[in-house]
């Protein structure tokens, strides 16, 4: 199984342990691949000033089974990137599509979320919005929930919690 790490200026460091947590399961099971991807190939700037390099830009970038949107405070920007925001839907036509924390705020801004149970960060440092109370004022249509987890599969701590889309 491939998967595609979604990566853009401001992540949180944070969120490439999505990428560790991948890389340790490869040592069980050894066909895991992993790829990083960002709006342009190359090097990011994360939050607070790491630099990593993202193998593919969103226009070269291979298939993959599954892609994570990760989280940070340049979700922002994210959300009205339509080069993104367009691989996204692209890619939700053949992959698994998940999100960490705030890369929540950049898959509803997809649209992709429209009827669907969605969570993302709610804890907040001031001067910063909480995103969950942001997801629900500006994204209507997307089900936001305080969740620690929200999925297709029915959710073990939350089991009223399960990803229906709305009919």
């Amino acid at each position: 199984m491939k998967f595609a790490v979604f990566l853009y200026p401001g992540v949180e460091p944070i969120d490439l342990a999505t990428f560790g947590v991948l890389s340790m399961a490869r040592r069980i099971a050894p066909q895991i691949q992993l790829l990083t991807v960002a709006p342009e190939p190359g090097p990011v700037v994360l939050s607070n000033g790491l630099t990593v390099l993202a193998q593919y830009g969103v226009g070269d970038c291979p298939p993959a089974d599954a892609l994570i949107i990760t989280g940070g405070p340049g979700w922002p920007a994210q959300t009205a990137n339509t080069v993104t925001l367009d691989f996204i839907r692209a890619r939700a036509k053949d992959s698994v599509v998940m999100s960490v924390c705030t890369g929540g705020m950049i898959l509803a801004a997809t649209g992709l979320l429209d009827g669907r149970h969605a969570t993302t960060k709610r804890e907040v440092v001031s001067p910063e919005e909480q995103p969950l109370a942001l997801m629900h004022n500006r994204y209507t249509k997307v089900r936001a929930v305080e969740a620690p987890l929200v999925g297709r599969l029915r959710n073990r701590a939350h089991p009223r919690i399960h990803d229906r889309p709305q009919r």
